[in-house]
């Protein structure tokens, strides 16, 4: 056998197919076009002998004829026991030719296009029926490793996409090379045009009719090379598989190939927030041909034309930079219309009723036109909609949706519906009233994991331990469904052939209902992998593989990843978490001081104000809006009756329509709906809609009431995501946030809970030096910090250091304290002093830092100098703007940026600028964050700190929504231990020793 040359092999198709990338993309072992080009160059033999060489290599390193593939399987066996993850596994030959054989099956020759192992034979010869046994040995355990070894590598060489539920051995093959890259590339397309959910799980079987529908259309925007494997006839649930694996893997971006020809569109999206209170905000995206490219638009407004920029929002999406510009008033009920130099004129007309799904990507909930079965959604009703919605819903949806009235931000006249998971179809008919048509599921069967606590990190499907999310399986075939729950977490491939069953942990029926729900906290799972199985009757209909995590069991990647973060004092930008030095000097700080090389003399003061010497107003309110063109009287917005406006239907000489359907569209609304152009198949249809044939309905009233999912920011809730981030290890501020915005969607949380954890210590942070904006983050070590009378954990300490602690502390008479607040997570702290934790805890690697915030608050630099070193743009043009007036502690009305101060500008999304008096003279500005910009504006335009210090209860203050800025916030907090309060219209730290608040109020003062 020539291992060497199979060797050379491997390597190249690991470099080829398998780059290193700086951004993880799906990746497939799939010979075509330009990559079959680079592997041949890259062997030094020409393109056109690379399968037939690749098939000569793993057909002279093949074993007998049932075991063909066993040598190459003990070669990856012996590779594992190296846990060499940076040497590629010796399975990409070996899995080439699989895929080769996936790939000729779209092919003629007389052979069937099923026959999947004739066409391996033809490749390495011999019988059909003798690979057959040895490729099923090895098929799960080669493409598992394929797959285990990139998520090892945590996306370093791209994301795995090898799997299959209905087609268990011959599927992971097809999944690779059946369809080509530029078919996949136009699935993106398919997706989007049936507004189907990104990183959405859909049973293949439901993609079979959408799938048809879209190849099968005239004219179609699959490509030829589909079209051709649809008609061929055999491959259809194949081509499904691969496009739930594709779907599951879309990020809601299209390529160029893909978007062309799409018809641009406003999607509008809708943010339900609990923080500071229940609230609502509409805000519109806009689906255009080259979102990631900023441009200047034209918004058509009730009172002329406005200029506005569209910047990028979430994949293939763009949003307007000051998306507040427009009210959630004129976004339900006008005509929204741009004028865009790329797509043209892109509109929306109003709809009386709206729905909107959540994306799982972005946490955001966005506008869509129809559902699918098993979809969590809100929706928005005026009043003349809500009652027929609510009779839909009844039908078809879980108990315990809500309809919620009065919620700030929702225009008089809307109800918002939450809460709502759709498990049937209506049982009665929709009729005319075509925008309550969203309500009928697409799909006919559906198994999702909803809720829950996501942890963040390239691992998909994975949920903290501690918060799993719900099973949901839902079908209407009327045949029974059951979920089987396994436990994944021992099973493995020993040797070839031999695997150890997965351990069942239970099963669930429907009793004839439809469907089942089940609650994974009830069931009691610790960290580990696991997996569901939704099954019609006897036959398996679904698979899904999860994950349960924690702190406990950390993301190893994740924690490689992430960037060490190290603020040195001595650059004065690193006061507000912001280092451009390569080598930090001053006092390094990482969560804590880690040591005192840069501490700065105790300054003499007369100590700050001992109240607040502010006296808090309301900020000033905006101007009005951009309206919009609202709808003619007599339109559906107003009747509820649509107005379809068709084409005229073109037949051939026989009298046969030319196409098959006709897309009609509403003259007001711009909602659509498809009509067959043969008389007699609407006429079936009327017939059939008028003696309301029905099957069977899956019965929503048996279901168990929906979780309550806007409980809002709670304790425990804190402490959940503060074990997420401590899993992750650390990321970009996108991983962040996508853990907060589960707590609370809203912007403003964002800044609290970021605020907290990184004034208490337990993450740090790097900030870009041009908009302040968390760019990177990384849990800081685990440190115990001297707060006085106890010592606090800061930084790292999952379950298990934690019990380490406890045990020590028992064992010495002892103890950890737990302080629970609302607005932050758990305090843990001991009773034990740091000459007994060096003595008896047995902990590698703790950092017994002393009193830490008195550190800090002594190698910290005046505010001033951070102001001077921030850098400076042009003062932007503004038609409004607010100022911050200390004295009133708000926000007020300006035209003007022409005085010294901070300005914010916007409405929703704000920016915030401070210009001292030589920024007047130059015309420029510093772009700072809402907390540095109301203590710049204190120290520039009063002198004095915006805070006040009451010595006798050692609680320092400041107005409420001006948090402490950056590393002064974070001295205060260390030296406390505690999660401040908010109470009386203030920000209170709590039990901040004198010498403390003193240096810091100093430091804010000049």
């Amino acid at each position: 056998m020539d291992w060497a040359e199979y060797d050379r092999w491997n390597r190249a198709l690991a470099d080829v197919l398998f780059p290193e990338v700086e951004v993880p993309v799906p990746v497939y072992l799939d010979l075509e076009g330009e990559k079959l080009e680079e592997v041949a160059s890259a062997l030094g033999i020409e393109a056109r002998h690379v399968e037939s060489a690749l098939a000569e290599v793993v057909r002279e390193t093949a074993g007998p004829p049932r075991h063909r593939f066993r040598p190459h399987a003990i070669r990856y066996t012996q590779w594992r026991q190296k846990d060499a993850m940076d040497v590629p596994p010796p399975i990409l030959p070996v899995l080439g030719v699989f895929s080769l054989a996936a790939e000729r099956m779209a092919a003629g020759d007389g052979m069937s296009s099923q026959n999947y192992f004739g066409r391996l034979a033809e490749l390495i010869g011999g019988q059909p029926d003798e690979l057959a046994p040895g490729y099923r040995e090895v098929a799960e355990r080669l493409w598992g490793g394929l797959n285990a070894w990139l998520v090892r590598l945590g996306g370093r060489r791209g994301l795995p996409t090898a799997s299959s539920v209905s087609f268990r051995y011959v599927g992971l093959s097809l999944s690779q090379a059946l369809v080509r890259q530029a078919d996949r590339d136009r699935l993106g397309r398919f997706f989007a045009e049936f507004d189907l959910q990104p990183r959405s799980e859909v049973p293949p079987a439901e993609l079979v009719p959408l799938l048809r529908a879209w190849i099968e259309s005239e004219p179609t925007s699959a490509t030829s090379h589909l079209v051709t494997i649809w008609r061929k006839g055999g491959l259809e649930e194949r081509v499904a598989e691969i496009a739930a694996t594709a779907l599951a893997q879309w990020d809601g971006a299209l390529t160029d190939a893909a978007g062309e020809g799409l018809r641009a569109k406003v999607q509008l999206g809708l943010e339900v927030t609990t923080f500071p209170r229940r609230a609502c905000r509409v805000t519109p995206f806009f689906r255009v041909p080259r979102p990631e490219e900023p441009r200047s638009v034209t918004l058509r407004g009730a009172d002329g034309d406005v200029e506005v920029r569209l910047v990028p929002a979430h994949p293939g999406a763009a949003r307007l930079e000051e998306p507040g510009l427009v009210d959630a008033e004129n976004l339900l009920e006008g005509r929204l219309e741009i004028v865009d130099p790329v797509a043209g004129t892109v509109a929306r007309n109003p709809r009386r009723f709206v729905v909107f799904r959540r994306d799982p990507m972005t946490e955001r909930w966005l506008e869509t036109r129809q559902v699918t079965l098993g979809d969590t959604i809100m929706a928005l009703a005026t009043d003349d909609a809500l009652k027929r919605a609510s009779q839909i819903l009844a039908q078809v949806a879980r108990p315990g949706w809500q309809a919620v009235k009065d919620l700030p931000g929702l225009p008089q006249g809307w109800t918002l519906i939450r809460d709502v998971e759709i498990l049937s179809r209506p049982r009665d008919a929709i009729g005319e009233a075509h925008e309550f048509s969203v309500l009928t599921p697409i799909t006919s069967a559906s198994l999702r994991l909803e809720g829950g606590l996501a942890l963040p990190g390239l691992q998909r499907s994975c949920w903290h331990s501690a918060y799993p999310p719900e099973v949901r399986a839902v079908s209407d075939a009327g045949v029974g469904v059951t979920i089987r729950l396994l436990d994944q977490s021992d099973a493995a491939i020993d040797e070839p052939g031999r695997r150890r069953s997965s351990e069942e942990l239970g099963s669930w029926s429907d009793d004839g209902a439809g469907a089942v729900v089940v609650d994974l906290r009830a069931v009691d799972l610790g960290d580990g992998s696991y997996a569901v199985e939704m099954l019609e009757g006897e036959a398996l209909r679904a698979r899904v593989d999860f994950m349960l995590a924690s702190a406990s069991t950390p993301d190893e990647l994740g924690w490689r990843r992430a960037e060490e973060i190290i603020h040195g004092t001595g650059n004065p930008l690193s006061a507000v978490c912001v280092d451009e030095d390569e080598e930090p000097h001053g006092t390094l700080v990482q969560g804590v001081p880690l040591d005192e090389g840069g501490l700065r003399p105790v300054m003499a003061t007369d100590g700050p104000a001992a109240a607040p010497w502010w006296s808090r107003r309301e900020d000033d309110e905006h101007s009005p809006a951009v309206r919009l063109a609202r709808p003619a009287p007599g339109s559906c917005f107003y009747t509820g009756n649509h107005y379809i406006e068709l084409p005229v239907a073109m037949y051939d000489s026989r009298g046969r329509p030319v196409e098959s359907t006709s897309r009609g569209r509403c003259r007001d609304c711009g909602i659509e709906k498809t009509y067959s152009a043969s008389y007699y198949k609407n006429a079936r249809a009327y017939e059939r809609r008028r003696r309301r044939e029905v099957g069977f309905f899956v019965d929503v009233h048996r279901a168990p009431r929906v979780r309550d999912t806007q409980r809002g920011p709670s304790g425990d809730t804190w402490d959940l995501a503060l074990d997420a981030l401590r899993y992750a290890g650390g990321g970009d501020a996108g991983l962040l946030r996508r853990v907060a915005r589960q707590i609370d969607s809203g912007a403003l949380f964002l800044h609290l809970f970021t605020s907290i954890l990184e004034g208490l210590g337990h993450i740090e942070v790097r900030r870009s030096p041009e908009t302040l904006d968390i760019v990177a983050w990384e849990v800081a070590p685990t440190s115990v910090v001297d707060c006085g009378s106890r010592r606090t954990l800061v930084g790292y300490w999952n379950d298990d250091l934690v019990e380490v602690l406890e045990e020590g502390c028992a064992r010495y008479g002892r103890r950890v304290g737990r302080e629970t607040h609302p607005s932050g997570p758990t305090v843990l702290s001991t009773d034990a002093t740091e000459d007994e934790l060096l003595e008896w805890l047995e902990i590698d690697g703790v950092l017994l830092s002393g009193r830490a915030g008195l550190t800090l608050a002594r190698s910290l630099p005046a505010l001033s100098e951070v102001l001077a070193a921030l850098p400076r743009i042009e003062v932007p043009r503004v038609i409004e703007a607010r100022w911050f007036d200390p004295a009133g502690a708000a926000w007020q009305v300006t035209s003007s940026l022409d005085s010294p101060g901070a300005y914010a500008i916007g409405r929703y999304e704000k920016r915030y600028f401070v210009r001292a008096p030589e920024d007047i003279e130059r015309g420029t500005a510093a772009v700072v964050d809402v907390y540095l910009a109301k203590h710049a504006a204190a120290m520039l335009l009063a002198g004095r700190p915006l805070l006040a210090y009451r010595p006798d209860v050692r609680e320092l203050v400041v107005p409420l929504g001006a948090n402490l800025p950056g590393l002064y916030q974070r001295a205060a907090l260390l030296d406390s231990g505690s999660v401040p309060d908010e109470r009386d219209g203030h920000r209170v730290y709590r039990d901040v020793a004198p010498d403390v608040a003193s240096q810091i109020s100093q430091l804010l003062g000049r």
